[in-house]
């Protein structure tokens, strides 16, 4: 089907700043080009007409690598007729595809087993317990297998929400498999909570978790069996959000089973953690990025002994501006590493990008990015953190949430949350190339 194209404004400007340490730095600012934006879709509308006057919100997006559909991109959002989080009633979870590269997308639709029933469609029943798991589904975090045509979708479930949480009537989860790129998918499987919190209970029992929405991160060096390692960021709270850590999970069996990496004992952000992203590094260790609760980003990585084994530490976290003056809208985002070639020299390299709102407030989301050319800009979190100096802004009005993944043909695909027809959100989607976001700096590998 069809979708309405988005065109907006662009310019590129270097603009002065001051960094954290007092000193000063230019800054590259890329506006999205006409162009580039003609290209997006609104894929989940959210309008003032009684047709599409339901919220959507959060957005998440695979990519499928293998088997007859590959190529194929899969969109998952929140259907709110509650108008609230996990916890507030009904919330449905909604799917498009598009087999074409972005260009078209499918119908907003439930998620349906191979009988055409739904299977993630809340009902907002009553009651503030854990006994109510069917009652709404948000939240979810995608990701598709690098050798199969398998997907996994991990989302909130039930009545109680994360704020409310206790060890003893904690928010749940469900997950849920497609074998055949997302088309189609199992019945929700409730195991899940219970065998997350229980990793916990040794140590120090949590009183509430959630993996964060969007991109489940899926190793290209770690296999262990049939599967590439898997990764997903907890956030965990105590106490009634008296205290809040971001714990990184992974799955050697593609979300069958979860361990925390690093142990339990210590959490790579111990205080203040809130959604999160991980992503692999180029020598196979961990980055880890987490929402701050106003103004910035947490950073830490993992720097495995024995990779099979995942065994290895913590380092201490870093919180970063990211090159920012002003505050940094506290506002979920992906983080995202991609090997490139250097257009100046034909070298070969990584690129580092952050999704985020540029501010004020949740407005104007775009991509910071860096260049990681050697393994001492990434060794620890403080050389990962600097030089964050190159922006691609790419909504000029208000917009939150953001996710993007490496499509099959090169391209990143993009899906964020804007105010397209006026209300918070619709959900949009945008194929943006290497090229473009560094302003033909840098290119995409073949």
């Amino acid at each position: 089907m069809k979708i309405k194209n988005l065109a907006k404004v662009a310019f590129a400007s270097l603009v002065m700043i001051g960094s954290a340490t007092g000193t000063s730095a230019y800054v590259r600012v890329v506006k999205a080009s006409p162009e580039v934006l003609s290209r997006s879709r609104v894929v989940f509308r959210h309008d003032s007409t009684p047709e599409y006057f339901t919220q959507y919100r959060i957005p998440a997006l695979a990519s499928v690598q293998a088997g007859p559909n590959k190529g194929r991109l899969v969109a998952i959002n929140d259907y709110r007729p509650c108008r609230g989080d996990i916890g507030a009633g009904k919330i449905d979870l909604h799917i498009s595809i598009s087999d074409d590269m972005g260009k078209t997308w499918t119908p907003a639709d439930q998620l349906r087993d191979k009988e055409g029933r739904s299977v993630a469609e809340g009902t907002g029943a009553e009651g503030n317990t854990i006994e109510n798991l069917d009652c709404g589904y948000g939240d979810a975090a995608l990701v598709a297998d690098r050798t199969s045509p398998e997907v996994l979708l991990v989302a909130c479930c039930g009545r109680m929400n994360i704020a409310r949480s206790s060890r003893e009537n904690p928010q749940p989860s469900a997950r849920w498999w497609s074998q055949d790129g997302g088309k189609t998918w199992t019945h929700p499987d409730y195991t899940q909570w219970q065998q997350v919190y229980g990793l916990f209970d040794n140590e120090r029992p949590i009183d509430g978790q959630f993996f964060a929405s969007g991109r489940i991160m899926q190793s290209k060096k770690i296999k262990v069996g049939k599967y590439y390692r898997i990764y997903a960021v907890s956030m965990v709270q105590y106490g009634h959000f008296k205290q809040t850590s971001n714990f990184v999970l992974y799955s050697d069996d593609f979300g069958r089973n979860w361990k925390v990496l690093g142990g339990v004992k210590q959490a790579p952000i111990p205080f203040k953690g809130d959604e999160a992203k991980v992503e692999e590094l180029p020598n196979g260790n961990v980055v880890l990025s987490s929402r701050g609760y106003s103004g910035n980003r947490t950073f830490n990585i993992f720097t495995y002994d024995n990779q099979k084994e995942a065994t290895g530490k913590w380092a201490e976290p870093i919180v970063s501006q990211l090159g920012f003056r002003n505050v940094i809208p506290a506002c979920n985002g992906e983080l995202l590493i991609l090997p490139a070639v250097r257009a100046k020299d034909g070298k070969k390299t990584y690129l580092a990008m952050q999704s985020i709102p540029f501010g004020p407030q949740r407005r104007n989301v775009g991509i910071v990015w860096k260049e990681l050319a050697s393994p001492a800009d990434y060794d620890t979190p403080e050389h990962f953190t600097s030089g964050w100096n190159n922006r691609y802004q790419i909504s000029n009005i208000g917009s939150a949430y953001s996710t993007m993944v490496e499509q099959t043909d090169g391209r990143i695909g993009f899906f964020y949350e804007e105010e397209t027809l006026g209300r918070d959100y619709c959900e949009v989607y945008l194929p943006i190339s290497i090229s473009e976001i560094t302003k033909g700096q840098y290119r995409a590998v073949k």
